[in-house]
């Protein structure tokens, strides 16, 4: 049974409702899953507890907090369950339409709106960050 800090906290590092990892190991297993980083969770998000935002999450997922709330790992464990992963795409894919976007001086947000052959949720902006 995982020490628990009181009532509501809990030991990052220490056992979960999974008996095989921790707690901290749960929250990085649906970060690297999804691709929804701490703060991309969150935002916009009216039913959060109120003392729950990306900072919080994201110390979780760095190894500086040590231990949390057990409703903010909840909430954030449940919010990861329900979201799409996020867009992989493969380095080829990523140099064809950068190719496109030079060769024919077409801005992304423009190549992504007249082609049919783009995943669903990719994104200009996620283009460009490339």
């Amino acid at each position: 049974m995982p020490r628990v800090k009181s009532e509501d906290f809990v030991f990052l590092d220490e056992g979960s409702i999974d008996a095989r990892c921790t707690w901290r190991e749960l929250v990085i297993a649906e970060f690297a899953r999804t691709g929804v980083g701490a703060y991309a969770l969150v935002r916009g998000r009216t039913d959060k507890p109120k003392t729950l935002g990306g900072g919080t999450i994201s110390s979780w997922l760095s190894g500086r907090a040590k231990q949390a709330k057990l409703n903010h790992i909840r909430y954030a464990l449940e919010c990861w369950k329900v979201v799409s992963p996020l867009v992989k795409i493969s380095e080829n894919a990523r140099k064809q339409l950068k190719q496109c976007r030079d060769e024919t001086g077409i801005g992304l947000s423009r190549l992504l709106k007249i082609s049919d052959q783009i995943p669903n949720r990719l994104t200009a902006g996620m283009v460009n960050g490339w």
